[in-house]
């Protein structure tokens, strides 16, 4: 909004003052909008990445996920999912878990061995509010039904 403004002011300056100052000013701070608004993009992209892996994450059964099956689940390369993924536990947009490169290229879920739902750690049983299936997720994160495939929040007991 603040560099639309400046590039309003730019615009009514050039209307103004024909000497060429205010289209160089708008010129300027359009290049700085637009500089920003990709960046914007790309910060969103990421972001809406972060929060499809959760959802993998959060549905898993074992507590270690692999590339293999994160390539399955978003139809994707393994190869290009591994250098984004690197990118995003580099950025620390992920917490209790860590990417592991060798043997195989896997996240570990540190805390879905331990069961201490009250703290919301570990695995629970949740029913699906769209169906009303059974559901086991990782308390206090997302997942998605098995049987429709709705949202499922990571419920404490239920």
């Amino acid at each position: 909004m603040v560099v639309a403004d400046f590039n309003l002011f730019g615009v009514a300056l050039n209307i103004i003052d024909f000497s060429g100052f205010g289209l160089g000013f708008f010129g300027f701070h359009f290049v700085i909008g637009c500089l920003i608004f990709w960046w914007g993009l790309m910060v969103g992209k990421r972001i809406d990445f972060a929060r499809r892996l959760e959802t993998i994450f959060g549905s898993d059964q074992d507590g270690i996920v692999t590339i293999g099956e994160i390539a399955t689940l978003m139809n994707k390369p393994g190869g290009k999912l591994r250098a984004s993924m690197a990118g995003l536990f580099k950025k620390k947009y992920f917490v209790n878990c860590s990417f592991q490169r060798e043997p195989q290229p896997a996240v570990v879920i540190y805390d879905a061995i331990n069961q201490d739902v009250n703290n919301g750690v570990g695995f629970v049983m949740c029913v699906c509010p769209n169906c009303g299936t059974q559901n086991r997720i990782r308390a206090g994160s997302m997942g998605k039904c098995i049987a429709c495939q709705a949202p499922i929040s990571g419920c404490l007991n239920e």
